[in-house]
């Protein structure tokens, strides 16, 4: 990183890009490995290190106009919670950093109008949610759940609403996904019969990413992303709704299910 910055970045671009961008991946390995392979520092040092250098990625693409440096750091941003994982369920610090590194690229991504990155955010962070829905998810952190898949559902539908004019079609598409995704999770929270009782914030969710897409879609005149929202929504509700009416289960739950 040193050497492209004092050495070679007047005259010598395309080959300062590239070197910066390999500094970056060292650190990342040598915090990583730094910790988990060899013990020689500890957890938060090593997560402090790698958000650091998530962090000079980002400054050194935006500044140089380099988009490679940013998916670099992009991807090391999301690989740090799982690579320095403890195995321990700790979904407000995991979920507050992704909220905060989907913000940073959200920055860069608007600044320099590189709409690849909300892509590639939008598959880091599913990818992070599908991880922990699998292997902490229960009825008792169900809350935690339905809160994760809102705030991170009305982030990306902020994108066609904050995107410009010649970038709305992928935008809108982006967005989209970003507010249909969170219906893969409820349809499984539909369907489980574990958390039947749960439909209060089942419901609250579907009525809220609902609401939402509607007025993304009234504001930029995409109908089909409203029609897409409200077969998931009721898509959502009718699974439910066969595990509610179940007479098999106790006592139909007609009172919700109306």
């Amino acid at each position: 990183l040193t050497t492209a910055e004092i050495g070679l970045r007047k005259g010598y671009e395309r080959t300062a890009n590239p070197l910066s961008g390999g500094g970056i991946a060292v650190l990342y390995v040598a915090f990583f490995a730094g910790h988990a392979r060899y013990e020689l520092i500890s957890m938060p040092v090593a997560f402090a290190g790698m958000v650091l250098v998530t962090i000079t990625a980002c400054l050194v693409a935006v500044r140089y106009d380099a988009f490679p440096t940013a998916v670099l750091g992009l991807l090391g941003g999301f690989a740090t919670p799982v690579a320095l994982s403890t195995g321990e369920d700790r979904p407000v610090a995991l979920f507050s950093y992704i909220l905060l590194l989907n913000l940073g690229l959200f920055a860069v991504g608007f600044k320099k109008r590189w709409n690849g990155l909300f892509e590639l955010g939008l598959l880091g962070t599913f990818l992070i949610q599908a991880g922990w829905f699998a292997k902490f998810l229960s009825p008792e952190n169900t809350g935690v759940a339905v809160v994760v898949l809102g705030v991170f559902g009305l982030l990306y539908l902020s994108l066609p609403l904050r995107s410009r004019s010649e970038d709305q079609s992928r935008s809108l598409k982006t967005g989209a996904l970003g507010a249909l995704t969170p219906f893969l999770f409820a349809f499984y929270l539909a369907s489980a019969p574990a958390y039947l009782e749960q439909w209060p914030l089942l419901f609250g969710l579907v009525a809220l990413l609902e609401g939402a897409t509607l007025f993304t879609a009234l504001r930029r005149g995409w109908t089909s992303l409203h029609i897409s929202a409200s077969a998931a929504s009721a898509l959502t509700l009718a699974l439910w709704a066969g595990q509610g009416l179940d007479a098999g289960r106790g006592v139909p739950l007609w009172g919700p299910t109306l």
